[in-house]
C-alpha cells in the first residue's frame, strides 16, 4: 500500500455481526509475543492511517462484508481437520482492525473453541467490551504505535509493544523510532509506552524491499535490542516463506 490506501471511517457503532474482511489463512505467526505458533489469521479491510512503508494488501476487500458464521466457516476450512486444535490462536490483523466492532468476532471465537486471540493493532482507537477478555488472558493485545498518542485504553492494557525501525532514523535516547510513518508531512515522533515489569517492546527491522537497505535496518534494530534491552522481532513468516 505504501501510504496510498483511502482513509477509512471508524465503524465501531455497527453492530459486528458482519465485518469487512480482506483474508482468512492459516499459518505460522511471524512475529511477536506468538512467534512460531501456528495460527489462523483473520486480516480484516481498512486502515484508518497512511503508513509510508506499508507493504500489506488489506483495503482490496473493504466491500466483502462476511457474517461471523461465515468467517467462522472460512476459519475452520482453512485450518482443515481437528479445527478446534488448530485454532488455539487466532490472530485478528489488518489494516487497522479496531476500526470496526469485532467484538462480537471475538466472543464468537472464543464461544466456538479458539482458546487466545490476538489483536494487532496501531493503537489510535478502542472497542469497548475488550477489557474483560484483555483481564482473562483470552485477548492479547500487540500495539505498534504509528502515531505520537495512542487510545488511553491501549495505554491501559497493552503490555506487548512493536516498533519499525530504519537505519539512521531512531532515537539515540531510546533506540526507538525518531520520526512520523504517516505520509501527512507530520513530523512528530511515534509515542513510547510507560514501562512496566510486564512490559515488552519489540524492534523489527523495516522490509525495505532493497537487499542493503534491510541489512541496514537489520543492524539498526539489533543494536537497538543490544543497547536499550528490547526483543529483535524478525517476520519468521517471510523467512520460512509462508503467506
Amino acid at each position: 500500500m505504501f501510504g496510498q490506501n483511502p482513509i477509512r471511517p471508524l465503524e465501531q457503532h455497527r453492530a459486528g455481526d458482519q465485518l469487512r474482511v480482506q483474508e482468512i489463512f492459516y499459518t505460522l505467526q511471524g512475529e511477536g509475543p506468538y512467534t512460531g505458533v501456528p495460527c489462523v489469521f483473520i486480516r480484516l479491510a481498512g486502515c484508518n492511517l497512511r503508513c509510508h512503508f506499508c507493504d500489506t494488501q488489506f483495503d482490496s476487500g473493504y466491500d466483502n462484508q462476511l457474517s461471523l458464521a461465515h468467517i467462522i466457516k472460512a476459519v475452520d476450512f482453512h485450518v482443515g481437520s481437528d479445527a478446534h486444535f488448530k485454532r488455539k490462536l487466532v490472530v485478528i490483523s489488518g489494516g487497522e482492525p479496531m476500526i470496526q466492532n469485532i467484538l462480537p468476532l471475538i466472543q464468537t471465537l472464543l464461544a466456538t473453541g479458539t482458546k487466545v486471540v490476538q489483536i494487532e493493532t496501531a493503537g489510535t482507537t478502542w472497542v469497548e467490551g475488550l477489557e474483560e477478555y484483555i483481564d482473562n488472558g483470552k485477548v492479547v493485545l500487540v500495539c505498534s504505535p504509528k502515531t505520537p498518542k495512542v487510545h488511553p485504553k491501549i495505554a491501559q492494557y497493552c503490555v506487548q509493544w512493536k516498533y519499525v525501525v530504519e537505519h539512521s532514523r531512531v532515537s539515540l535516547h531510546d533506540g526507538l523510532p525518531s520520526y512520523s510513518t504517516q505520509t501527512n508531512g507530520s513530523a512528530a515522533q511515534v509515542y513510547r509506552p510507560v514501562t512496566t515489569p510486564v512490559t515488552t517492546i519489540w524492534v523489527s527491522p523495516c522490509d525495505a524491499h532493497e537487499p542493503e537497505k534491510n541489512i541496514q535496518n537489520m543492524v539498526t534494530a539489533r543494536d537497538s535490542a543490544l543497547q536499550f534491552g528490547y526483543r529483535l522481532n524478525l517476520q519468521v513468516h517471510k523467512i520460512v516463506n509462508v503467506a
